[in-house]
């Protein structure tokens, strides 16, 4: 035991995992002690770190704060009274704002500001908008520590600290640490105002990498981890604000958050030492916690190596100084009193914190809310200026009879912005403002309308506190909610919620919302929808919205003001002597400020002069601020400057007035060839920066243009008036305002100003520059990935921002954009083709890694428009075939950027010009690929998204959206050129049958079972009407051709014709002969075709609805109509499995088309009548010529049936519906598709090899077995003789015998029959050898004859059953089963298998358990088997693949099959060399068959 008087040193932990890290770093442990002071009840670990002798103390569990902080170092200095110092060792919260602090850096209390090194906050405190209150102070750290902290910094400083070596010798030294306690991969800091929207999942699952701050990994130079010194924080409440951290770290430069040292104040002489482990914000890093605390302890050891061990005996002992302690706690046990009494009345306050905690997880668009910290320094209104203006706003926010919307709109320049600033500024003193958004182009989050409703939201629950409920209700009922459409969003968030406050009493009757340059939106179809969600602000009454708008009058604009209700005011009309006397205004207060500020004449510069400027200012207040930012240039010459802009007084163009004396101030000090270098530079980087899409930092902007960064800022130095250009040359350049870039840009500038910039000129240059970047940058695997599957989301921000720099990103979006707007695109032919040959792939995976694979169709469609390649050139076959490659696959690339050489090179077609060209970047493992299709297939692309069978597909008439309905009760609207998900509609409480789109796009109609037909805007996504007409199921709506008519088939029998603009009802057509199946009106609009039950079709006028003909001839129901383009012909659809073509004129009969084996689903004809395709039941898609009648291509991709089929306008594009729950996109003109292996007509169940891999069996549930040649890919037999399902095949090990399974469970054909695959005869038939059963049995049987050998009774179900590797044992879910009584040797042998080949997902097959080829949609598996290196798959559309020669790392010794999720029955097979056991589930029973008991003729 040891004795407690020999110790001097106490280390005091919070926490257990602090507690394991100090015991960790112990040089030496020792026995106990060998007694304890009474009551203490500490928990100590004593030992030994370069002579010292340490005492380690823990809180007890769960207790933690100042008070436990205090009773532990009472404790232990009574049982160790020669302690002469302290060290609080442990974990804490790291405030990045001012320094560059990391996850596992360490922050040492250090004495600051008259500080001692730790100051106490008040309890609560930390809470947003409240100061910071500051309690108390911790005295000097003992001299001792301080000269040793000094001491180590100092050799730090030269060689560096050691940190991590020597957290990983002790890791290295006990491995049981190393899960918990080692380094993690990611280091995550997001902005201040991007709070963690979902606290069950972590920051990699939820949190927008958008939001992520950028920051360099550390070199090698810099100390990783890092030793900070100063303050540390201490209170009694864990801080997960960053807004209230940000604001310490500013007022008090605190470096940390920790929450027990206050405990120690004033009192016990020790050192505070903190492992960052969280950055104090919403985004806490529990994984960093271990690492955190094992830095902390390996820097306390470094510290007392640092001190002689016979300086610490001169010390102080600690003892006397804690006898103050009691009356510490005294404090602050009443303080707890007291605390409780104020929490019992403040119930309120608490709930209050709680709400705002939740409310975080909407995320808000930084510097968009009026008053933040990035926008404090953009000027408001001169008082006295816009009196008359302001105060006519003011009224209509106040007044009972104003209308609810604001339109304050004028021409750039005329000051809106500042008038929103002042007008917010003032709403907010009376507390009218509800909220705010300043819309910026440019600004990320600013510039869009995606954050929109979270942040005006955000503002209303802190304005409304009576909102905040319903809110934080609709956040946890809609996880994802911020991620909805707008018009989802603001029904959720706003509207909902404001209507739930009716009747409530609230403190204000009217809030304005104030919403400024909504033209700076840079999505047209956002600011549509914006109107859309205005028209509805009427609604509220409690509060009554006022909404103020400020935007210039665009088109998109002006369009949507004239749908709602407005007063307007237009600032270009006001009064001009009102606008003179408010810019007088302005100018003068401007030119005193900058007198004072330059020490200038009281008269500077001159009445007569101020009067000039100020005429030539009006209308436009940008003039006179961009006058006065010259003026207060310290750079420039004021009287220059004003000469130069006096020059221009006469000039009509107020811009000119504007920028020209800016310009020409630029170059008139130099002449010659001087003044043409100088402009040349200038204008370089002045037209690279108004061209970009993206604004770039000074240093981006080197790197992308080539050149210096220092002749960048020089070229910039005298533009600081209309450049907005930070001292942080990572920050990027902006304009002051766009009229800047709109003067530069202009024809009429250049014969004004040398700097006018030749647009095409410049894009050219930029074009090159991109391409340049790319050239030199892009490679397979930029990021340095570990796997092909490493999925986008597990790529951390800041390994993107290092591998793919910003000026690189830039490049790899916009390169495309600036070749378009260059002067000869053409020309780039070549150079375009080289890139691409070289680096297609490489910029595709860049386009991946950064979230924009979407924009790459785009962009190769722009590269097919502007480079003009004539069909049948190099550049026009690649771009094309790039098209087909970036449709199949960019849904994965988007996932698993990598997996565009993987699964995207793999599975590309033979023939294909991307194959060819990058096979090089295959997978190393990869020896030879799989048998694929020659060319690339009709079918462009599938749409995955519904949840149930897909009812319905169609075009809008522009072709720019496609619409599917479907059983999962919702309509799906996609952008068919890119196969990304628009909108998707709720609100039908049955199947959807039938959509249909107006003429000009306007309206889509959705029919369903509930017998309603909904109208919706496509564009918004808004529901317009819910029309009840009908008592039964709505099977199909249709538009007629102007858009007047909207036409309702129904299984009640009737077809109604309705006005869509107002749902009204304006005939009822009674068809009594049977239920509508469908209804189609011709071009013209003359007729009005309906199917019906009874066979027959009748023809109808739809302004009488009289019945004009009855069409007979089919022999089942009709299913489908549709005319042709030129109203000349009718096709029908029927169960009879034929379509017919007719005279819709006559009614006669022009063909009947036959060739399907299932009843005809749908048909459509193209636009042009050349083409008719039918979907049928039998799974195909057919297209024929209607005009003789034979078929010209079979589709056959879908494995269900096909409901739905319709041509895109231009008919270029057939799209086609399934109850695979799909939708495909095909080419109609290309005809053909080639599959693998075709044969089968139903789900392939099972796949094995022989052992000689010369034959590949297959079961199906069409109830054969097909052996097939795995080399040609030829079958080889058709094995029939099952009555059910095939649920499984096996070879034996020689080869001699193939054994089948067949369903149990849905069929009487309960049998096993062994077949001789050489002849394809018949051997046996018998039952299950070892099989377990609901009838509490297992039963084994002789393979070789089918007899019964014994049957075990066992007391309870058995449902898992296998052989053993190591027999005579079965393994059961009931345990080992001992079988030997019944058989005298099992020896089975199996070879080592090496490494896992698994299936996961039925999408991707891992190795090793790491995910590293996605299956395509075709080869979705539900079976998979390996033999010497070539793998099987089975998959759901009856197709069987055999990728020859797809050779890994290892050679694969076994398959196994994952279960397939078609049903209810669970297959799994698995082959060990001369074993196969195959088993089968249908819950509760097992079947299992071992091929090695078949030789031995058990």
């Amino acid at each position: 035991m040891s004795d407690p008087d020999q110790y001097n040193v106490g280390w005091i932990c919070a926490l257990q995992i602090e507690y394991v890290a100090a015991r960790a770093f112990l040089e030496r442990r020792h026995d106990p002690p060998e007694r304890l002071s009474r009551n203490d009840n500490n928990h100590y670990t004593l030992g030994e770190i370069r002579g010292h002798q340490v005492v380690i103390a823990v809180l007890p569990d769960g207790e933690y704060g100042t008070s436990s902080a205090a009773g532990v170092a009472r404790d232990m200095v009574h049982s160790f009274p020669n302690i002469r110092f302290g060290l609080m060792v442990g974990i804490g919260g790291g405030i990045p704002t001012k320094h560059d602090i990391r996850l596992g850096d360490i922050i040492v209390s250090s004495p600051q500001r008259g500080l001692g090194g730790l100051l106490q906050f008040d309890l609560g405190q930390e809470l947003q908008g409240q100061g910071f209150h500051q309690t108390g102070f911790l005295n000097q750290p003992p001299t001792i520590l301080r000269a040793a902290v000094t001491g180590l910094q100092t050799r730090y400083a030269e060689e560096g600290n050691q940190l991590k070596g020597s957290i990983g010798a002790v890791l290295e030294g006990n491995k049981r640490l190393k899960r918990k306690y080692a380094q993690p991969k990611t280091d995550r800091l997001y902005y201040s105002d991007f709070a963690h929207p979902d606290v069950e999942r972590s920051c990699g699952e939820v949190c927008d990498r958008s939001k992520l701050i950028f920051r360099p990994k550390r070199t090698e130079e810099e100390d990783d981890p890092d030793i900070h010194y100063g303050l540390i924080a201490s209170g009694n409440r864990v801080i997960k604000d960053a807004t209230f951290r940000d604001q310490l770290a500013a007022e008090r430069d605190v470096l940390c958050f920790e929450m027990e040292a206050a405990g120690l104040m004033n009192h016990f002489p020790c050192l505070v030492i903190r492992g960052v482990c969280d950055y104090a914000d919403s985004h806490k890093s529990e994984e960093w916690q271990g690492w955190a605390a094992m830095a902390a302890a390996a820097y306390a050891r470094d510290l007392l190596r640092e001190i002689i061990p016979q300086q610490v005996q001169a010390e102080r002992t600690a003892k006397e100084v804690l006898n103050g302690i009691q009356s510490q706690l005294d404090h602050v046990t009443t303080g707890v009193h007291e605390l409780v009494s104020i929490t019992s009345g403040s119930a309120q306050d608490i709930n209050d914190l709680a709400q705002r905690i939740d409310l975080k997880a909407l995320p808000i668009a930084a510097g968009a809310e009026f008053g933040t910290y990035m926008n404090q320094h953009e000027e408001e209104c001169l008082p006295g200026t816009r009196k008359e203006l302001l105060l006519d706003i003011q009224n209509w926010a106040l007044s009972d009879q104003g209308k609810c919307i604001f339109w304050l709109n004028g021409s750039a320049g005329t000051g809106k912005s500042t008038i929103s600033r002042t007008i917010a500024k003032a709403f907010q003193k009376q507390e009218l403002l509800g909220a705010s958004f300043f819309f910026k182009r440019g600004e990320g989050d600013r510039g869009n309308a995606t954050r929109f409703v979270t942040t005006i939201i955000q503002q209303l629950a802190a304005k409304i506190p009576e909102l905040r409920a319903s809110i934080i209700q609709v956040v946890r009922d809609i996880p994802g909610i911020s991620a909805k459409p707008l018009k989802e969003q603001f029904d959720e968030l706003i509207s909902k919620p404001l209507h739930s406050l009716h009747g409530a009493k609230i403190q204000t009757s009217y809030l304005v919302i104030v919403i400024d340059a909504l033209d700076e939106c840079d999505n047209d179809k956002d600011v549509a929808v914006i109107f859309e969600l205005l028209l509805h602000v009427h609604k509220f009454s409690s509060p009554r919205l006022r909404f103020f708008i400020t935007s210039r009058p665009e088109l998109p604009i002006r369009l949507g003001f004239r749908t709602v209700c407005h007063h307007d005011l237009v600032l270009h009309e006001v009064p001009e002597p009102i606008i003179e006397r408010d810019i007088s205004m302005f100018l003068e207060n401007k030119i005193v400020s900058i007198r004072h500020k330059q020490s200038l004449s009281s008269d500077w510069p001159g009445s007569v002069n101020i009067q000039t400027l100020i005429k030539m200012s009006v209308p436009l207040f940008i003039f006179a601020a961009t006058i006065c930012r010259l003026f207060e240039d310290y750079n420039l010459d004021r009287d220059e400057c004003l000469m130069e802009i006096l020059k221009y007084q006469n000039q009509e163009s107020k811009l000119d007035k504007t920028y020209l004396p800016v310009l020409d101030r630029l170059v008139s000090r130099y002449s010659g060839t001087r003044q043409s270098q100088l402009v040349q530079k200038v204008r370089e980087v002045l037209g690279t920066i108004i061209l970009l899409e993206n604004p770039l930092s000074v240093t981006s902007l080197s790197k992308l243009m080539g050149i210096s960064m220092q002749s960048i800022n020089a070229s910039l130095n005298s533009l600081h008036s209309v450049l907005n250009i930070p001292n942080n040359k990572t920050l990027p350049v902006r304009l002051f305002h766009l009229s800047f870039r709109d003067f530069l840009l202009d024809s009429s500038t250049r014969d004004k100003t040398p700097f006018w910039i030749d647009k095409m000129e410049m894009n050219q240059k930029l074009a090159d520059r991109c391409l340049s970047i790319m050239h030199q940058n892009l490679k397979k695997n930029i990021c340095s990935l570990e796997s092909y599957g490493t999925e986008r989301s597990d790529i951390d921000l800041e390994y993107i921002n290092f591998y793919v720099p910003p000026e690189l990103q830039y490049a790899c979006r916009y390169w495309i954009h600036h070749l378009a707007d260059c002067e000869s695109p053409i020309s780039w032919r070549d150079n375009i083709l080289t890139f691409l040959n070289e680096h297609f792939l490489h910029w595709v995976e860049v386009m991946s890694i950064l979230g924009v694979v979407s924009e790459v169709l785009g962009s190769i469609s722009t590269l097919q428009k502007v480079l003009h390649g004539g069909e049948g050139s190099e550049i026009s076959e690649f771009l094309l075939d790039a098209r087909r490659f970036i449709l199949k696959n960019s849904q994965i690339a988007d996932i698993a950027p990598l997996q565009i050489y993987a699964s995207g090179l793999i599975f590309a077609p033979a023939m294909a010009v991307t194959r060819s060209k990058f096979e090089r970047e295959l997978p190393d493992w990869i020896e030879r690929g799989p048998r694929v299709e020659e060319t690339w297939s009709p079918e462009l692309q599938t749409l995955e998204g519904h949840s149930d069978s897909v009812e319905v597909v169609t075009f809008s008439a522009d072709g720019r959206l496609l619409a599917s309905g479907s059983q999962d009760k919702t309509i799906k609207l996609w952008d068919p050129a890119t196969g990304a998900l628009k909108h998707t509609l709720e609100g039908h409480s049955g199947l959807v049958q039938s959509v249909a789109f107006s003429a000009d796009g306007q309206l889509l109609a959705s029919g369903s079972d509930d017998t309603t037909i909904k109208l919706w805007n496509p564009i918004t996504s808004t529901l317009k009407h819910t029309l009840k007409v009908h008592t039964r199921a709505v099977q199909s709506v249709a538009f007629s051709a102007d858009g007047r008519l909207l036409a309702s088939g129904s299984h009640d029998t009737t077809i109604n014709l309705l006005d869509p603009t107002t749902g009204v009802l304006t005939h009822k057509l009674l068809g009594r002969s049977g239920l509508v199946q469908s209804v189609a009106f011709s071009a013209d609009g003359r007729l009005l075709a309906s199917a019906f039950s009874d066979r027959t079709i009748k023809l109808w006028d739809p302004a009488t609805g009289t019945l004009k003909h009855r069409l007979w001839g089919h022999s089942g129901l009709v299913q489908s109509v549709a005319f042709s383009a030129d109203s000349q012909l009718l096709a029908s659809g029927s169960q009879d499995k034929t379509i017919k073509l007719w005279d819709p004129a006559t009614g006669a009969l022009k063909h009947t088309l036959q060739g399907h084996s299932g009843l005809v689903q749908s048909v459509a004809f193209s636009a042009d009548g050349r083409l008719l395709a039918s979907g049928s039941s039998d799974t195909t898609i057919r297209i024929w010529d209607p005009t003789t009648g034979t078929i010209k291509h079979t589709l056959g991709s879908h494995s269900s049936w096909v409901r739905s089929v319709a041509f895109s306008a231009d008919g270029r594009l057939l799209a086609s519906g399934s109850s695979d729950t799909t939708i495909k996109l095909w080419d109609p003109a290309t005809g053909a598709i080639k599959h693998t292996l075709r044969g089968h007509s139903g789900l392939v169940q099972s796949v094995a090899f022989s052992a000689d891999g010369r034959r590949l069996a297959s079961g199906s549930s069409d109830t054969t077995i097909k052996l097939w040649d795995p080399a040609t890919g030829a079958i080889k037999h058709t094995l029939r003789g099952h009555s059910g399902l095939v649920q499984s095949v096996a070879f034996s090990a020689d080869g001699r015998l193939l054994a089948s399974i067949s369903q149990a469970f849905v069929s009487s054909d309960r049998t096993i029959k062994l077949w001789d695959p050489a002849t394809s005869a018949l051997k046996h038939t018998g039952y299950m050898r070892i099989s377990g059963s609901t009838d509490n049995t297992v039963k084994l049987w002789n393979p070789a004859t089918g007899a019964l050998k014994h049957t075990i009774n066992i007391k309870s179900l058995v449902r898992n059953i296998e052989l053993s590797k190591k027999l005579p044992h079965l393994i059961t879910n009931l345990g080992a089963l001992n079988i030997q009584a019944w058989h005298e040797t099992f020896s089975s042998n199996p070879r080592e298998t090496k490494t896992e080949l698994s299936l996961h997902a039925n999408r991707w097959i891992a190795v090793g358990g790491q995910k590293e080829v996605w299956l395509p949609p075709d080869y979705e598996a539900i079976s998979l088997a390996v033999k010497d290196g070539t793998i099987a798959i089975g998959s759901t559309t009856g197709r069987i693949t055999i990728p020859q020669d797809l050779r890994l790392p290892i050679c694969w010794d076994y398959f196994e099959k994952r279960p397939f999720v078609g049903g209810a029955d669970w297959l799994m097979d698995v082959m060990c060399d001369a074993e196969v056991v195959v088993s089968s589930q249908r819950m509760p029973s097992w079947v299992v068959i071992s091929s090695s008991l078949v030789e031995r003729g058990y």
